[in-house]
């Protein structure tokens, strides 16, 4: 039997002779669509993530301000300043002490700058092992003037004016008090001006 007759119903079915609906369309719409669509996406995308940076940058910038702010508060600069001075003088560094205070320093024993840093130098010097530290520190600040009080230890071991200087500072029951000025615009800009120790008594040289 042979397969020359077909049946008329297999001839409504779809044959490659009908190519029209597939030849008509232009397959490069589709691909400049797809594009489009592409950019879209990748400049939402980056919109987002620029805002997001955008955000976080005024964040930080935020709270680098308010830990500034805080930092740089009067009575946070005086008790800084009089804790770099106790350290300063326990290191011995005496250039360090001299830049933490103002030409104009004065004391009731006589001392200016000059002479306050040459006898702390000459009282130190015996030492080879020194520790300064404050205790009870309390800090008043008005109109660019501060006062801070606090107790100060002296400990370590060395000659016999070591000794000496030991044996006076354990004598002091009183409170030490440094006396600051801001010395200009920049709030971090605190020089001290006096030093005043009710019972201390300094021999002159």
């Amino acid at each position: 039997m042979g397969f020359s007759v077909v049946h008329p119903s297999l001839r409504e079915l779809p044959c490659s002779r009908r190519r029209d609906s597939l030849s008509n369309k232009n397959p490069t719409v589709g691909t400049t669509q797809n594009r489009r669509d592409i950019r879209l996406v990748f400049h939402s995308t980056d919109w987002v993530l620029r805002r997001h940076i955008l955000l976080i940058a005024a964040l930080a910038t935020l709270a680098l301000g308010a830990w500034c702010l805080s930092r740089w508060q009067p009575d946070r600069q005086v008790r800084r300043h009089t804790e770099q001075l106790l350290a300063a003088i326990e290191d011995k560094h005496w250039q360090e002490m001299a830049g933490l205070m103002g030409d104009e320093y004065s004391d009731r024993w006589g001392h200016d700058k000059a002479t306050l840093v040459d006898h702390s130098k000459q009282a130190f010097a015996q030492f080879f092992v020194l520790t300064v530290t404050g205790s009870d520190l309390e800090v008043e600040e008005s109109n660019g003037i501060g006062r801070a009080r606090t107790h100060v230890a002296v400990t370590g071991r060395g000659g016999p004016l070591a000794d000496l200087v030991l044996s006076r500072a354990t004598e002091l029951k009183q409170p030490f008090s440094f006396t600051w000025r801001q010395a200009s615009w920049k709030p971090w800009d605190w020089k001290l001006i006096r030093i005043d120790q009710p019972e201390l008594e300094v021999p002159e040289y």
